[in-house]
């Protein structure tokens, strides 16, 4: 009897040896599994981060260039290198309105490079190298250069009859002002460093992406982006074979403690196993600690606190990149994309719908006054006043500075409209309270465009709307325009 249950007991002794053996396999492979899967995730993340740069980049200096471009056009630069007096007492302050909601500093210069007005500081070096684009800058509109430390604009001033230069606008911004505003990723994950370089269309370098296209000169772009590692989230392969071996040693001296073993450790392993791949399809699961050991409760707390993490990085991820980080309000991509979609279900279900471009009055003033913690407390008042007044099916979203955006749909026609915006005016323009006992007043004006009246493509219906804001704005703000067809 002694002797079956001896042979009994090598037999069980035996089965859990393997057993252990066989989860501690498993362990191994799953470990390997997880830990090949982070580092793919990290390889893609790092690939769509660097894709995101390129098109944010791509984006905002197609942006900058269309923006300057339509403002070297304009008639009213036009008429300013001849009347001298209305140079100095309007287009002063619109170059310097534009100048804060761009963050360009502008030059005019007359034919012969002579300036007539200046917004801002600009250094002599950089001021040499925007009138050397601009004696170069032959048979274009509008040219770029690059020196150390500025990106430089040069837009020639033409007469509409001829077509005959008749001036200059120079507009100079700082590289890594232009960089740190429109680049927006999660610096806890990733350290960036972004270079632009101004080259031949036949030397573009390894490495580098290029921007935009300039007759025979490329704008590129060189990226370079580095992960900081943290050990206690990166499994370690060689740790997780010395650890197996460890077990096997301890088996093979104490095969005693083998039954013991195989529950204790195998069940353990198995769920942190099936909890790894299943956050490799997107889920995350609890981890079923009962039964373990006190080491392997840690790992399996470190695992749960790394898929916590990794998850709440990703949903920051997508919401910097969706809502302006101040006011909540869509951003000036995520707006597009949205506003975008409505108008295609416009055009699917017939119905009308319309954008608004906003633009705070008197809000330079709080912003001097009261400084820029005050203008920040405005800005945020003013989107939760819009919120109170629109529909959820309404788009809120923020150009930048003191620049909003509204999407309304669906509209029936011209005249609910024109109630929204007498409506978010009279809303917008009442005493609001800042830094706790500050009182201050705001006004608002509004360019309108609707579809189908005034464009069927965003990108027209956009046009027309800051069109007719620019109007409203001319006419001493604190009104809404629709957008008139010259």
């Amino acid at each position: 009897m002694l002797f079956g249950r001896g042979i009994e007991s090598s037999i069980r002794l035996s089965i859990n040896i393997v057993v252990v053996t066989v989860a501690i396999s498993m362990a191994l492979v799953n470990f390997k599994i997880a830990a090949d899967i982070r580092e793919s995730e990290s390889i893609k993340l790092e690939q769509s981060t660097q894709i995101s740069i390129v098109n944010e980049i791509k984006s905002s200096f197609r942006s900058y260039l269309d923006d300057f471009s339509s403002l070297a056009d304009s008639s009213i630069l036009v008429t300013s290198l001849t009347d001298s007096q209305g140079r100095n007492n309007y287009l002063s302050q619109y170059l310097t309105q534009k100048t804060q909601t761009s963050h360009i500093t502008f030059q005019l210069l007359d034919y012969k490079r002579r300036s007539l007005l200046r917004t801002g500081d600009i250094g002599q070096n950089s001021l040499d190298a925007a009138k050397s684009e601009c004696d170069e800058n032959v048979g274009r509109t509008v040219s770029t250069a690059l020196n150390d430390d500025y990106l430089i604009f040069c837009g020639n001033i033409n007469l509409p009859s001829d077509n005959m230069p008749i001036g200059y606008l120079i507009g100079i911004t700082p590289i890594n002002d232009f960089l740190d505003r429109n680049i927006h990723i999660n610096t806890d994950v990733f350290h960036k460093e972004v270079r632009l370089k101004l080259l031949p269309v036949d030397a573009l370098e390894n490495g580098m992406v290029p921007i935009y296209l300039e007759d025979d000169t490329i704008l590129a772009a060189n990226i370079h982006l580095t992960m900081p590692i943290d050990s206690n989230k990166i499994a370690s392969i060689n740790n997780v074979i010395l650890i197996s071996l460890g077990f096997l040693i301890n088996i093979a001296i104490g095969y005693i403690l083998a039954r013991f073993l195989a529950w204790r450790i195998s069940r353990p392993i198995v769920n942190l196993s099936e909890a790894a791949l299943a956050f490799a399809k997107g889920n995350i699961n609890v981890v079923d600690k009962r039964g373990m050991v006190d080491e392997i409760k840690t790992l399996a707390n470190t695992l749960e606190a790394t898929f916590i993490e990794r998850a709440r990085i990703q949903g920051e991820l997508q919401h910097l990149v969706n809502f302006d980080h101040l006011t909540g309000a869509l951003t000036r991509s995520h707006f597009h994309t949205s506003f975008d979609a409505l108008l295609q279900l416009a055009k699917r279900s017939g119905d009308g719908i319309a954008i608004l471009y906003l633009d705070l009055d008197r809000f330079k003033a709080i912003n001097d006054t009261y400084g820029h913690d005050a203008g920040d407390q405005v800005l945020q008042s003013v989107v939760e006043r819009m919120r109170v007044r629109l529909r959820g099916s309404d788009l809120v979203g923020r150009r930048g500075g003191d620049e909003f955006n509204v999407g309304l749909y669906p509209v029936r026609n011209r005249l609910e409209v024109e109630t929204v915006c007498n409506e978010l005016i009279a809303l917008l323009s009442q005493p609001m309270m800042i830094n706790g006992n500050v009182i201050v007043s705001v006004g608002v004006s509004i360019g309108i465009a609707m579809y189908p009246d005034h464009g069927d493509t965003i990108v027209l219906l956009e046009i027309n709307a800051d069109n007719a804001l620019y109007r409203a704005k001319s006419k001493g703000g604190n009104h809404f325009e629709w957008y008139a067809s010259p």
